[in-house]
């Protein structure tokens, strides 16, 4: 009996599931990271109207920054871990390209597709100078290599038959 692909559900789930909480571990350190610089912001108005020393506001930038960098290291990590799981989703999900068949008097059948032939034909090609495209053709004859004394014999016959 001829079986239809069908997607691996559970996988599927636990991908989805575990991008979905990366995206809200995103979410929550974008959150986190706001709260810090209105935190700072009001620690600034703080110092600038002289209730805190120059020393103690120095802190608070070092705390702030050191907080602010790891936040978003967090974030960064979350980000490329969340493109891994989109691409494991995507490999997942083309895995499911269905297979042609095709029923007949004698059963039913797979169909092949057939490969793809390379073109040799015309390539179009935008000639710098005028600005205008050109078609130049591939040749799908492989030029004989010669090497470089094949070379310099073939010019000092030229020279001969030159005198």
């Amino acid at each position: 009996m001829v079986k239809v692909k069908r997607m691996d559900e559970n996988s599927f789930v636990l991908l989805t599931k575990d991008l979905n909480i990366l995206a809200e571990l995103v979410r929550t350190r974008q959150e986190e990271k706001q709260a810090v610089l209105d935190e700072f912001e009001k620690e600034k108005e703080r110092y600038s109207k002289g209730k805190i020393p120059e020393k103690a506001f120095n802190n608070i930038v070092k705390k702030t920054n050191m907080e602010i960098e790891r936040l978003d290291k967090t974030i960064k990590d979350s980000i490329r871990k969340g493109l891994v799981k989109i691409r494991s989703v995507e490999r997942l999900i083309e895995k499911q390209k269905p297979k042609n068949f095709k029923a007949k008097e004698s059963g039913i059948s797979l169909l092949r597709k057939p490969k793809r032939k390379k073109s040799g034909g015309k390539k179009k090609i935008k000639d710098k100078s005028s600005g205008k495209k050109r078609s130049s053709k591939k040749s799908s004859e492989k030029k004989p290599k010669i090497s470089k004394a094949e070379v310099k014999k073939e010019i000092k016959a030229e020279k001969k038959l030159i005198k």
